[in-house]
């Protein structure tokens, strides 16, 4: 139930940011009507900026290939679901930077997922001991 209610809000997500970033211009056709066009708003977004609107909210666990992705921003109080699809079951510890504040999870089993909210800005390491990777949330 919590994998189809995400995937209702990613969608809903992806219509409002699709129809967001529309502007409408009066056009006057060589008749001399005026008719009204949709253009795409001009928007520079760089790669980061990119990858964390397509993966804020999940990262996957893939076992000794790493978390995809591998690095994402959030805002303040932002929830981040960590998916385990590696082959065996594992525990994540997230560590803020410049602290000595960690958290580590539950066991996460195989296809499982584990929820964490982040409530403070800052640079996040999380990783899984079970495979040795890391990944990195950067929360602004």
């Amino acid at each position: 139930m919590r994998k189809y209610i995400l995937g209702l809000f990613l969608v809903a997500l992806v219509l409002v940011a699709g129809c967001a970033g529309k502007t409408t211009e009066p056009t006057t056709t060589p008749t001399g009507t005026t008719t009204e066009t949709t253009t795409p708003a001009e928007t520079e977004t760089t790669s980061t900026e990119t990858a964390a609107k397509i993966s804020v909210g999940t990262l996957e666990m893939n076992g000794k290939e790493g978390f995809s992705p591998a690095e994402t921003n959030i805002g303040v109080g932002d929830q981040v679901t960590f998916v385990n699809k590696a082959e065996k079951a594992t525990t994540l510890t997230v560590k803020k930077v410049g602290t000595t504040k960690t958290i580590t999870s539950d066991l996460i089993k195989v296809e499982g997922e584990w929820q964490h909210a982040f409530t403070e800005a800052g640079t996040y390491e999380i990783w899984s001991v079970s495979y040795g990777v890391k990944a990195k949330v950067i929360v602004e």
